[in-house]
């Protein structure tokens, strides 16, 4: 891959007007010739410009090896930069179209960021010498060597990053992929929280789109590394009782319990309950709360949605996701692509099982765990979220239909998701 993408951009600098060997290109009457980057890798003499190549002079032959590719490698960014120091519009606008290809190694990536940064317009002070500076302009045409970077990446290309990653999780199926991952977690964890949670968020959300599989180690380790980040950000920026962005907030009264508190909010139409909003307002202990303490709700729905390919299910306040879980679901498909609705949540739960038998919680049959979150839908019946004894079959189809959790991961489900909030399944690629 850095060969290949080593390749484009010699090829892309040559067809610029800079041949790396043998000094400029060879100039008719007028200026030299600069063709869109863009073209690179069209076939050969074809360009965006429609424009005739013109012929490299006669090069001296290179090393072999790893010196021959590395000393290419410096001449072409070589002189990249010194068009770019030189004022040159168009060679700013090929290294910026070089690295929205997303096959450059990290190395070249890192360069030509320096190149594109360095490009760009300096503040009024910075083209006007202090008194006193002794530092001089170098003369025109003093060749600019492009050094490797060693600067973190610059909020700024994030956009740019996030394009490159894809609308789903397919990125998260090769090295290169896990690797540009990677580089965008470098840049959000330099945000603020404010700004990086809709960013991590919507990171988060790429990687339940698509398929993995319960052997993808890989993958699931950066899903569980990006989710890290974000529930740190998520439980000290969103959860804190002091933000009140798209909430309401009340008071806890003389004799009130955090159930009162929410069947309260309930009253105004806020489908919450005590679990919800421990968790919102950071409340490790339901039983102390302070007479006066105030409890904040959120006025947009708790939601959950169920990525069936990928075995994840993310816990949604409004467009926020706050939790994110593996799964197991239905064999053969049984779990059905529509939406639910939770209608009750029960609490050492009998199993029904299919054979019309009755197994009480605590036998060894049962198999729904402490806690079952029953479902609704006018077209299926029987379908809810539960915990499992068979852990091994989280991330596999190899239930009845429901949705099979960790221990801890339900019981968390059980006590935040309240009763009326929507269960979407989605088979997403």
């Amino acid at each position: 891959m850095r060969q290949f993408a080593f390749g484009m951009l010699v090829a892309g600098l040559a067809v610029g007007g800079f041949w790396w060997m043998g000094g400029s290109a060879a100039k008719a009457d007028g200026p030299e010739p600069h063709v869109d980057l863009g073209a690179v890798g069209a076939p050969a003499g074809e360009t965006a410009n429609a424009k005739a190549p013109v012929a490299p002079p006669a090069q001296k032959p290179l090393a072999t090896g790893a010196s021959a590719e590395a000393q290419a490698l410096e001449q072409a960014l070589s002189a990249l930069a010194t068009r770019i120091a030189a004022g040159e519009v168009a060679a700013r606008d090929e290294a910026k179209r070089l690295l929205a290809r997303p096959d450059l190694s990290a190395d070249l990536r890192h360069r030509l960021q320096d190149l594109a940064g360095s490009a760009e317009p300096k503040k009024a002070q910075e083209s006007t010498p202090s008194t006193g500076s002794t530092a001089k302009p170098a003369p025109p045409g003093t060749p600019v060597t492009a050094k490797p970077s060693t600067t973190p990446d610059r909020p700024e290309d994030l956009p740019t990053l996030m394009e490159q990653l894809g609308a789903n999780n397919a990125f998260l199926t090769t090295a290169e992929g896990r690797a540009l991952g990677e580089r965008v977690l470098k840049v959000l964890k330099v945000l603020g929280d404010e700004a990086a949670i809709p960013l991590s968020t919507n990171l988060l959300e790429r990687c339940t789109r698509g398929t993995i599989r319960k052997e993808d180690l890989e993958a699931h380790a950066f899903v569980d590394a990006a989710y890290a980040q974000h529930r740190i950000r998520i439980d000290r920026f969103f959860c804190d009782p002091a933000n009140l962005a798209r909430c309401r907030s009340t008071t806890v009264g003389k004799g009130e319990g955090l159930q009162a508190v929410a069947a309260r909010f309930r009253k105004d139409g806020i489908q919450v309950e005590e679990g919800t909003l421990a968790l919102l307002n950071r409340i490790h202990n339901i039983n102390a709360l302070q007479v006066g303490q105030r409890i904040k709700a959120p006025v947009d729905p708790v939601m959950a949605v169920l990525e069936k390919r990928s075995f994840l299910l993310a816990l949604y306040v409004g467009d926020t996701m706050v939790r994110l879980y593996w799964v197991g679901h239905g064999e053969n498909d049984k779990t059905p692509v529509t939406e639910f609705t939770v209608v009750d949540k029960i609490a050492n739960p009998p199993w029904y099982a299919p054979d019309n038998k009755v197994y009480a919680y605590g036998d060894p049959k049962n198999i729904l765990g402490k806690y079952f979150i029953k479902f609704s839908n006018p077209s299926y019946s029987g379908f809810g979220a539960h915990g499992t004894p068979m852990p091994e079959t989280i991330g596999t189809m190899s239930s009845a239909g429901c949705i099979r959790m960790y221990d801890n991961d339900i019981e968390e489900l059980y006590k935040v998701l309240p009763r009326k909030a929507k269960v979407v399944v989605r088979d997403s690629n």
